[in-house]
């Protein structure tokens, strides 16, 4: 799973996580309610924790190797005048060519 993949997936089940939660106090003020539906929907929190806990520490571990690459001198973009090719006979003869006009 990639950096993008992941962030998303975090987003996503943080967000089922926010609704299932918010559903669970409804059903828990709700007085017709069972203590099975109560108890369901625990469940259904519970395990929207364990997969949102899973995926954020994959995440933040992902985020961390991503900035301790760009932290490592090695893994910088090198200067651009290193990867400029110069040939000195094409700028003498454009100022050639330049200086005839």
């Amino acid at each position: 799973m990639n950096f993008y993949e992941l962030k998303t997936n975090v987003s996503n089940i943080g967000s089922a996580l926010k609704d299932a939660n918010e559903q669970l106090s409804v059903l828990a003020a709700d007085p017709s309610a069972t203590t099975e539906d109560i108890s369901a929907q625990q469940k259904k929190v519970d395990a929207l924790q364990v997969r949102y806990e899973t995926l954020d520490k994959q995440y933040k571990e992902e985020t961390a190797k991503q900035q301790a690459k760009l932290k490592n001198p090695k893994n910088r973009l090198k200067s651009h005048r290193k990867n400029v090719r110069t040939t000195p006979s094409l700028n003498s003869s454009v100022i050639r060519w330049l200086s005839k006009l």
